[in-house]
């Protein structure tokens, strides 16, 4: 640490009721930094705290370290507890995988106060050169994964055990951002694949048909559609409501797979209009389920899904990607995953001249930067489209 001639100075602030000396200091980079210490009860030992570490600072002793801890000690042993009941269960769970599959063998025999952003833009690399297992992962999940060090790293701070976040410090052209490619090519069908396979899908596998047909007619993601209940759906008026999501995640206890309900990803609902013939798919799905249901008797589960088995029982989100996969593979069509049943449904929509934020409310991105990340090699090729059409409209040729 270096005052670069700058003297010690310091301050005491004041939170939910409790005093907090900071001391403001210069790194080695020459930026000013604070270290936040531990509170008091009074103000009048916040000073004589204060006081008493810019002296220390002055004489060149005081040092901004935090706990002797690694950052997979850390992470394991304090930060992911700490979360319980604080985030989303999905979010919780999402944070432990990383933390186990990447975090803890790659970064966690790293001291937690001597982790820096060139550590970090390593590691990054490595992600996107070699992955797990020498399959190198997508921009997006190492956006995904560099979110959650950015927290863990933010949480550190608060609770004092760093002072600074090197998450946040990385240079522009250094930190993960979703919607990159990546090298990745966003895969879909056109228009009339995907009739082909909707047809498909209809002459030989009549139960699933209704889930496909309302995932590539929507753009619902996978645990919305799984998710939806009958309560959400008003097929006199055409539109239904996303309000309820199914997800499969790994259980952290080392119990395999569970099932887990909550909220759409955006966490909050939106309403999706339908097409007359995706409503009469409904309703004929509707009456097969009352079938189903009086052929059952009384045992029928009380969850109020769309999409159901035989007996009740919810659709799993796996297993609507398994029988997909696999209707796919019989068609001869390109391979397409079930998510691509949506990135299909937003190009179409693009392509036809439709406004981005018109598709972005429909696929329910959090915002219309998203859309254009996520979609952008489509609106290029509309350019000449709008030349045509304001041409056109002028009278031109």
């Amino acid at each position: 640490m270096t005052t670069h001639g700058r003297g010690p100075s310091g301050v005491v602030k004041e939170r939910h009721g409790k005093h907090y000396p900071v001391v403001r200091y210069y790194d080695e980079t020459g930026k000013r930094r604070e270290r936040w210490l531990p509170a008091t009860k009074t103000k009048t030992a916040a000073r004589k705290a204060l006081r008493d570490a810019l002296h220390s600072q002055d004489h060149g002793t005081w040092q901004p370290s935090a706990e002797p801890m690694t950052y997979g000690e850390f992470l394991t042993g304090r930060w992911l507890p700490s979360l319980q009941n604080q985030v989303r269960e999905t979010t919780l769970t999402g944070y432990a995988r990383h933390v186990r599959v990447y975090l803890v063998p790659q970064l966690g025999g790293v001291r937690l106060d001597r982790l820096t952003g060139a550590d970090l833009a390593a590691f990054y690399g490595r992600l996107r050169q070699e992955g797990v297992k020498g399959k190198p992962l997508a921009e997006n999940t190492v956006a995904r994964i560099h979110a959650t060090v950015s927290r863990s790293l933010a949480d550190a701070v608060e609770a004092r055990l760093r002072t600074t976040n090197p998450a946040r410090d990385l240079p522009r052209n250094a930190r993960p951002r979703q919607g990159r490619s990546g090298g990745v090519t966003l895969r879909y069908w056109t228009a009339d694949q995907l009739g082909a396979f909707l047809g498909h899908v209809q002459a030989q596998e009549a139960r699933f048909y209704p889930l496909a047909r309302l995932a590539a007619y929507t753009a619902m993601r996978r645990g919305e559609v799984v998710g939806l209940r009958w309560q959400d759906v008003d097929l006199d008026a055409g539109h239904l409501s996303v309000r309820h999501t199914i997800t499969a995640v790994d259980d952290p206890n080392g119990g395999g797979m569970r099932v887990i309900h909550g909220e759409p990803k955006s966490g909050k609902g939106r309403r999706v209009d339908l097409d007359q013939e995706t409503v009469a798919v409904l309703k004929s799905w509707k009456a097969q389920q009352a079938q189903d249901r009086l052929a059952l008797g009384g045992a029928w589960p009380a969850h109020g899904l769309v999409f159901t088995r035989e007996n009740g029982g919810l659709f799993h989100p796996d297993t609507a990607s398994t029988v997909h996969d696999r209707l796919v593979k019989a068609t001869g069509l390109p391979r397409l995953t079930f998510h691509g049943l949506r990135h299909t449904h937003a190009t179409i929509l693009l392509a036809n001249g439709v406004p981005v934020k018109v598709v972005s409310e429909r696929l329910g991105h959090a915002t219309v930067q998203i859309t254009l990340d996520t979609y952008g090699h489509v609106i290029p090729g509309l350019q000449g489209q709008a030349v045509d059409v304001f041409t056109k409209a002028l009278g031109g040729a």
